[in-house]
């Protein structure tokens, strides 16, 4: 399994965030969303799946490696259908106010 060889407190905090984004996360799932749809998403998804099944790099050539990145990606996509949902409730919410 491959691992970083770097710090690794430095990588269980958000650093990618700005303070504003720190405070409201919705503005980088709204950001997000307004940038993929859920079918680019797949396919972004989809090709990284077969680079993982189909590369000879050290990184996959096991396939207990290949199996949790499979894993990984199933995980991730399920996460950003759950960030896609907010977004639609978010959206729907404010659709709500202004007819208020």
């Amino acid at each position: 399994m491959y691992s970083l060889p770097l710090n690794k407190s430095f990588f269980r905090v958000p650093f990618l965030l700005d303070e504003k984004e720190m405070k409201d996360p919705m503005r980088c799932i709204k950001y997000f969303f307004t940038h993929y749809d859920l079918m680019k998403i797949r396919c972004h998804l989809y090709r990284l799946r077969y680079a993982a099944f189909t590369s000879d790099v050290a990184h996959f050539s096991n396939p207990e490696d290949r199996r949790v990145i499979y894993y990984f990606l199933d995980s991730l996509e399920k996460c950003l259908e759950g960030a896609f949902m907010l977004d639609l409730i978010a959206k729907e919410n404010m659709q709500r106010k202004k007819k208020d």
